[in-house]
């Protein structure tokens, strides 16, 4: 009797077992990894989010980078049918040296079955300094002068009366060499005020670490010719900006008509947009004002309807992934950007046709009702007109 109990018992368990594990198989689940996690300043970095889930139907989350170390990140939004798996990746600058931290945030995920709000997830981005040859040029050094000193040594003892002018003299010369090689590397830059602060734009982009899918072009800023990273899709020109010391760079758009700067700033939501400042030819949609916004810590142009409507949803200039150029609405709480369509509506203003002296006598009830009696009143006469002859004939 105890060995049937304890079989039944063993087979529930086994079923519940067989439960749990096949509900949390279809439990919606969120990762998020890096292609690199240990980059140098200036290093953009894909950072992908991963969504899994039996009959996912819907996902809405966050992800931001921490915006001092690192900055970059989007809205992840899927309604496009039923999937099991998704995955949507951004593009992460790493700005100076420190441990970054990119954050998938306010994840809710929605299947046939239930909506579910994952906890967040985070990967984390050391940066770090390049690594300079210092080291080997000093063992280089260490050896040299240990191959020196026995080279003295033995041409000492095999020439007692040679001295010390040929070691003074490499000596004098390794140091023009390391005089050379130890160029000031702000030699080639140009201060310029950026949004109200003094920054440096590098003219030479020789030490700089060039973005993917960007070459190097010369672009004539100010009488001279300044390298900028160029897009080779879009044709858009980045420039590359440090404080006084070469530290913090920062990257800024080039814009050639106006030859001005403002920030770089990149909306990555289902594609890539790149916020731009519109040519001169390019007109301002009607109901608009300028003002600014801060996306991603970065302050830019921006347009707001000028009743004040509307005030989650505003107005910008962009390049989508296909290089084309035009107006998009920012969703300001979402991040979204949708394509901005003019809907206005031409009014046709009618000229009203002047009206001849008849119709304006009809159409004026006063005047209407006079010429009334005044025919009455002529009929009248003309009748007794009439009387009056035919009286005369009979007499």
């Amino acid at each position: 009797m105890t060995t049937r109990k304890t079989f039944k018992r063993a087979i529930l368990l086994g079923i519940l077992f067989v439960m749990i594990t096949a509900s949390s198989a279809f439990a919606a689940s969120v990762s998020i990894s890096a292609s690199k996690t240990s980059v140098s300043p200036g290093d953009t970095v894909t950072v992908t989010v991963s969504f899994s889930g039996k009959d996912i139907i819907g996902i809405q989350a966050n992800v931001s980078a921490d915006g001092s170390v690192t900055t970059g990140g989007g809205t992840v939004l899927y309604a496009e049918g039923s999937t099991n798996s998704y995955s949507q990746s951004f593009s992460i600058k790493a700005n100076k040296v420190g441990t970054g931290k990119v954050t998938v945030s306010d994840v809710m995920v929605s299947t046939i079955e239930e909506d579910s709000t994952l906890s967040s997830k985070s990967v984390t981005i050391n940066v770090v300094a390049p690594q300079t040859d210092d080291s080997s040029s000093s063992d280089s050094s260490s050896d040299s002068s240990s191959s020196g000193s026995t080279g003295s040594t033995d041409s000492s003892s095999s020439d007692p009366n040679n001295d010390s002018t040929d070691s003074t003299n490499d000596t004098d010369d390794s140091d023009d060499e390391k005089e050379e090689e130890e160029e000031d590397p702000l030699a080639h830059t140009k201060e310029l005020t950026v949004d109200g602060k003094t920054a440096l734009l590098w003219t030479d982009l020789s030490d700089v670490e060039v973005f993917e899918g960007f070459t190097v072009e010369e672009v004539e800023y100010d009488g001279q010719s300044v390298e900028m990273m160029k897009h080779e899709e879009r044709g858009y020109y980045v420039a590359y900006f440090t404080d006084d010391e070469g530290e913090n760079p920062t990257y800024q758009l080039y814009n050639e008509e106006r030859e001005s700067f403002y920030p770089y700033v990149t909306i990555d939501v289902a594609r890539s947009y790149v916020l731009l400042q519109p040519e001169e030819s390019v007109e301002v949609p009607q109901g608009y004002e300028e003002s600014e916004i801060t996306i991603d810590g970065e302050r830019t142009v921006c347009w707001v309807q000028s009743d004040g409507e509307n005030s989650d949803f505003v107005l910008v200039y962009a390049i989508n992934e296909d290089g084309e150029k035009g107006f998009y609405f920012y969703d300001t709480r979402e991040g979204s950007m949708q394509r901005y369509v003019d809907r206005s509506i031409e009014v046709v203003e009618e000229v009203p046709v002047e009206e001849s002296a008849m119709e304006k006598i009809f159409n004026d009830p006063v005047l209407a009702s006079i010429l009334g009696i005044l025919g009455l009143a002529v009929a009248g006469l003309a009748a007794a007109l009439i009387r009056i002859l035919q009286k005369n004939k009979n007499r």
